[in-house]
């Protein structure tokens, strides 16, 4: 059996998890996106999904799209909910109002 169906065969849940937060893209106003998928196998640990990448579009995937999976420890899965978060620099500056 390969590890990939054993990964499948194993998996207790698959999740992600979005940011989103109005930022700036090259000094404009624009809605930035962050985000990260999971498997939970059970005893076979936790993966993440690196490809595709979160936050996955409509139309983005399809049947010659790579999987990557990566085995990643709860410490590191800890890691990756915390940098969903943004920074301070990363949210658009409040407008003025007169």
């Amino acid at each position: 059996m390969s590890t990939l169906a054993k990964l499948v065969a194993g998996m207790r849940s698959s999740w992600r998890m979005t940011a989103a937060w109005q930022g700036h893209d090259e000094g404009k106003l624009a809605m930035q996106v962050r985000g990260f998928a999971v498997w939970d196998c059970g005893p076979l640990g936790y993966w993440h999904r690196e490809l595709p990448g979160e936050p996955i579009l409509p139309g983005q995937v399809d049947d010659t799209t790579p999987l990557k999976l990566v085995r990643v420890d709860p410490k590191q899965v800890w890691q990756l909910i915390t940098d969903l978060l943004p920074v301070e620099e990363e949210f658009a500056a409040e407008p003025v109002v007169a």
